[in-house]
């Protein structure tokens, strides 16, 4: 669904759905009557009638970036798709009846980070920024003699000398301006200091570096410099201001004041998420640790909560090797890892890197240093008060009623438990209490050594446990990936190994039974560039289907077919009392392999028409 709205009239001017495939760019054509859609495919949409007016094809992956240019009343369409090293003209022509293909190709060779466009007379200037910061400026004309191919006919990098060694200063953005002549703007720099240059189009070269010295500061000592940053109440800061130069603060210094301060500006949780951020970039432990000390439970919930999920892991990583290394030495280390794990339990859950190698050895290491902890505590007090305290032990014989009369089966046993006062002052005199004496303790009995080893049925209960967080995550793990593989398309390759049997991932779709499947499928197969991806499969004894054909950005629709050499097998699996298609490893699978398994279509009409069900 695509919405289009006036910024001038604060208002929704159109609405309407621009096909089942995603759409990843958008563009509007100059005079603002056509809207350009970006998927895997490029569309040209007419906004006032809603119909299709042209389609373009040629991308092999979605496309991300979309700019629309006219010349002298001709419209033209500059695409790029993702990890694409060209740019594509496309020619808007309302006569063309049959799928055209690109117009011109600007030749990049570089993966692509940004381009815009400029028209000056009969030429179109396109500036290109690549990923690695340099800038690229290509001229071609739409009329004349048409060239299928452009090469760059100006190279813009920036260097900068620092200790003796010449380094590339990235080049962030650029675009161009036609005041009195065609200018190119480049911006190159860090956030903390960005540099906006202008250079005229015409007096540069083939190729033009620039000597500048570097913006970036060192990530030595990264800049906490900032009032958000400075850790200290306003008294103590207008006496510092008047003995210390901020500019020549060293780091120690900036650290102590996080430290030594904790007023209410100190502890913004977003001031202090973005010092944790620094610190995970610089790896710096004082940084770090001056965040890590906070105990109150609320604020630390606050932080992670502001904390970028790209950052996550890391954190977590930082603390599992500060855990292994020294141990817990402070508790708020322990309220850190229960408050980041709750927070993004499903996200750190769907990658089993993750499980193995930080949250299943942390657990052990806990486990194993707080067993002894009421023990050690016991010892503390009987230190502290000089008394011993007996450790709790469980009783040797245990007397439950049958919900008889209790009363006398408790006289039987001690007849002098429940006379009656009377009685008591009648036949004895009054005793003095007992003088007090002291008993021996018996030592305190070994510990009994349990076994740590699972029986099966519990294995296979921590397996199910397992698949069962995994499909409630509603996401795919992060140890795969979408790659093209040759003469197939798109597939999914592993990030990882996986053992024989081990969960891989979920064949993700809408479940439908097979009267609907069959009717969709039908009408699937009139559009010929949709395809159909559709699983069939019985489930107490009903025919069921899985209609993945819709884009989610799921990957189980993306895994190839083999029927002779399959290394995942689908599987039925119930949650919630809804059935599920997954896909486990039949054999041991190897880092780096694509995933493929067996769609068990053996229908003679599918195999003439699709003979790669036969490989």
């Amino acid at each position: 669904m695509v919405s289009i709205f006036s910024t001038l009239e604060l208002e929704l001017l159109a609405r309407f759905k621009s096909g089942e495939d995603p759409v990843y760019s958008l563009a509007v054509t100059m005079d603002d009557t056509k809207l350009v859609t970006g998927g895997r495919s490029i569309n040209v949409w007419e906004i006032k009638g809603q119909t299709r007016f042209q389609t373009f094809t040629g991308h092999a992956n979605e496309v991300r970036r979309l700019v629309c240019v006219e010349n002298n009343e001709v419209e033209v369409i500059l695409s790029s798709a993702a990890d694409d090293r060209n740019i594509s003209v496309w020619k808007l022509d309302e006569r063309a009846k049959k799928k055209m293909p690109a117009y011109i190709t600007l030749l990049v060779n570089e993966y692509i980070s940004d381009l815009a466009c400029l028209v000056v007379d009969d030429e179109i200037l396109t500036t290109v920024t690549t990923v690695d910061g340099s800038v690229l400026i290509y001229r071609y004309s739409l009329f004349g003699a048409r060239r299928a191919q452009v090469k760059c006919s100006s190279l813009v990098e920036i260097g900068a000398q620092e200790d003796r060694k010449v380094t590339k200063v990235q080049i962030c953005a650029s675009f161009c301006l036609n005041q009195d002549s065609p200018s190119l703007h480049i911006a190159y720099g860090s956030a903390f200091a960005l540099q906006i240059e202008e250079l005229k189009i015409n007096e540069l070269g083939k190729t033009h570096i620039l000597a500048r010295s570097s913006p970036v500061p060192k990530p030595s000592a990264p800049s906490l410099m900032s009032d958000q940053h400075i850790l200290e109440n306003k008294t103590s800061l207008k006496k510092r201001k008047q003995e210390i130069d901020k500019e020549n603060m060293t780091l120690e210094e900036r650290l102590d004041k996080l430290k030594l301060n904790q007023t209410k500006d100190s502890d913004k949780p977003e001031t202090l998420a973005q010092l944790l951020v620094q610190g995970l970039q610089s790896k710096d432990p004082r940084i770090l640790g001056g965040v890590l000390d906070r105990e109150d439970e609320d604020l630390i919930r606050k932080i992670i909560a502001s904390l970028p999920t790209a950052f996550v892991i890391p954190l977590l990583r930082h603390i599992y090797s500060e855990v292994k290394g020294k141990g817990i030495n402070h508790i708020s280390t322990a309220k850190w890892i229960g408050v980041l794990v709750k927070t993004h339990f499903g996200y750190l859950i769907s990658s089993p890197s993750v499980i193995q190698d930080i949250l299943i050895p942390l657990n052990n290491i806990m486990e194993q240093r707080t067993a002894n902890y009421l023990e050690i505590n016991r010892k503390k007090e009987e230190k502290k008060n000089g008394v011993r305290v007996q450790p709790y032990r469980p009783p040797l014989i245990v007397y439950e009623s049958n919900g008889e009369d209790e009363e006398s089966v408790l006289e039987e046993l001690d007849p002098m438990v429940h006379c009656s006062d009377d009685e008591e002052e009648a036949d004895e005199p009054p005793h003095p209490p007992p003088a007090p004496t002291h008993t021996h303790t018996p030592p305190p009995l070994p510990p009994i050594r349990r076994s740590k080893r699972k029986c099966k049925s519990e294995l296979e209960k921590e397996k199910i446990l397992d698949i069962e967080a995994r499909l409630l995550a509603t996401e795919d793990s992060l140890d795969l990936k979408e790659q093209e593989i040759y003469k197939k398309g798109r597939g999914v390759v592993t990030l990882r190994s996986y053992k024989k049997g081990e969960f891989v991932l979920e064949y993700a779709g809408e479940l439908i039974n097979k009267e609907s499947a069959k009717h969709r499928e039908t009408q699937y197969s009139l559009d010929t560039f949709k395809g159909c991806y559709m699983y069939y499969f019985k489930y107490k004894d009903k025919q069921y289907c899985i209609d993945a054909t819709k884009e989610t950005g799921r990957l189980g629709r993306l895994v190839n077919h083999s029927c002779k050499a399959p290394n995942c097998v689908p599987k039925v699996f119930t949650l919630n009392n809804i059935p599920r298609v997954i896909l486990v490893a039949l054999q041991d699978i190897e880092k780096d392999t694509e995933l493929l398994f067996d769609y068990g279509d053996r229908c003679k009409e599918s195999l003439k028409n699709h003979p790669w069900l036969m490989l």
